[in-house]
Formats: C-alpha cells, sequence, structure tokens
C-alpha cells in the first residue's frame, strides 16, 4: 500500500516484477482489496504487462471450485477475486512500449520476478535512471541476478550489454514468500520415518549449511548432502 501512496503522491510508476504464476493473482487480489478499501485511489492504473501472468490468471478462474471461503466470497461479491477499476491488460509489445508515454502516477506488474528475462528489463532500463520511479521486490532474488543486484543496492547495472544507472527507490518486502522456513521445513521433516540420507539442493550455501545444522541438531540426522551444480549421485 505505501508504495503505491508514494507514486501517487508523486506522480511516478511502481514497477513490480512477479513471477507469473501465484505470485502475480497475489498481488492482483490485494490491491482490489486495497482499492475497495479506498487504501489506494480507484483511478491509479494497474498495467499488468506480462501476457504468460494473463493467461494464468485465467486458468485460476477456471477452476474457481478448489477456492477457499475466503476467495469465493470474493467471486461472489465482486464477480472476481482479481480484477478492480483501473486494471488494464497489456497484450503486445508494442502497447508495452507505449507505457513510457504515459505520465500519470501508475503501478506496472510484469514477468519475470527475479528480472531476469521478460518486460520488466525493458521496463527496469527505461525507468530505473528516474530518481520519481518505484521499484518493489516482491520475490527470492536468485544470485547473480539484476533483480538481486538491485536489492542489494547496485548504484549501475547492466541491462542488454548497456550501463543503466540507478537512481529510483529500491525496496523489498518479504510479506508474499510461498517458501516454508527454517521452522516449518523441519517440522515437516520430522513426520517422515526412517530417514537416513537428506539431500538439501535448493537455496545459497550460507542457508543450507544452517539448515544442515538444524537438522542435525533437533532430528539427530548426520548424513546430510549438499550437492553442488552437475553432481552426481548414484542411490
Amino acid at each position: 500500500q505505501a508504495e503505491i501512496n508514494a507514486v501517487e503522491a508523486n506522480g511516478g510508476t511502481l514497477l513490480i516484477p512477479a513471477f507469473a504464476l501465484e505470485r502475480t493473482q497475489e498481488l492482483l487480489h490485494m490491491i482490489m482489496h486495497m482499492k475497495k478499501e479506498g487504501k489506494v485511489k480507484l483511478e491509479t492504473p494497474v498495467l499488468l504487462d506480462s501476457p504468460m501472468a494473463e493467461r494464468a490468471t485465467m486458468i485460476y478462474l477456471r477452476h474457481t471450485d478448489v477456492f477457499n471461503e475466503h476467495i469465493k466470497k470474493d467471486i461472489d461479491d465482486e464477480g472476481t477475486p482479481f480484477g478492480f477499476p483501473g486494471l488494464e491488460i497489456i497484450e503486445k509489445r508494442g502497447e508495452s512500449q507505449g507505457i513510457y508515454h504515459r505520465q500519470e502516477a501508475k503501478v506496472i506488474i510484469a514477468g519475470s520476478g527475479m528480472m531476469v528475462g521478460g518486460r520488466i528489463v525493458g521496463h527496469a532500463a527505461h525507468y530505473l535512471p528516474d530518481p520519481m520511479i518505484r521499484l518493489l521486490i516482491v520475490g527470492y532474488q536468485g544470485e547473480d541476478t539484476l533483480g538481486r543486484q538491485l536489492l542489494e543496492g547496485e548504484k549501475t547495472v547492466i541491462i542488454d550489454s548497456a550501463p543503466v544507472p540507478v537512481r529510483a527507490s529500491v525496496n523489498s518486502t518479504q510479506a508474499l514468500s510461498s517458501h516454508a522456513d527454517q521452522g516449518q521445513l523441519i517440522e515437516w521433516l520430522k513426520h517422515i520415518k526412517n530417514v537416513k540420507k537428506l539431500f538439501l539442493t535448493h537455496g545459497e550455501d550460507g542457508p543450507r549449511a544452517a539448515l544442515a545444522k538444524k537438522v542435525t541438531e533437533e532430528l539427530g540426522l548426520r548424513d546430510i548432502t549438499m550437492p553442488a551444480l552437475h553432481d552426481e549421485v548414484d542411490l
């Protein structure tokens, strides 16, 4: 909410890189409620500039029977859990580039989530040099990705082989993380019987090592392997 309010106040643009599946739908649903509750302006445009996310959202809407009761109530009340005044679907690449001519306060949601491809990369190249712009990171950013560089405060990044100065405000939130935390993973593992060997294949080395230590301390499991890229294991 605060990030949208900030661009509403200064007439700038809020960029949100988002994964097409689940993360984009979460964002649309949250913004729907923000608008409904008057926390952001009804007229503020929210531009969904991700053909993949738009198609994924349509798949969600074809399976409303599996939604929880909260979402089903939104469908009963609003007709959709993802739609609201000001939402615009950007389909063609030419329309995507046409966004640059729009001077009003706006929100752009585009893939990819780690800014390694997709339309968000073009938006980053265009908008990051502008101090009126805000970038909100809403998901995990892997090592050596553009999103990670921005999250770590790089003042110049390389996009399409060209240096791009970063004058935009860069912020992040972990409120939308889909990953289980350390305690949840250990609780899950606790219920699996007769575990003799554990492979930790996901995540960076530091957090993996911390999780391995915690598993040994709490569950007594000592045969833990953390494979590197291209490692092969015979089972």
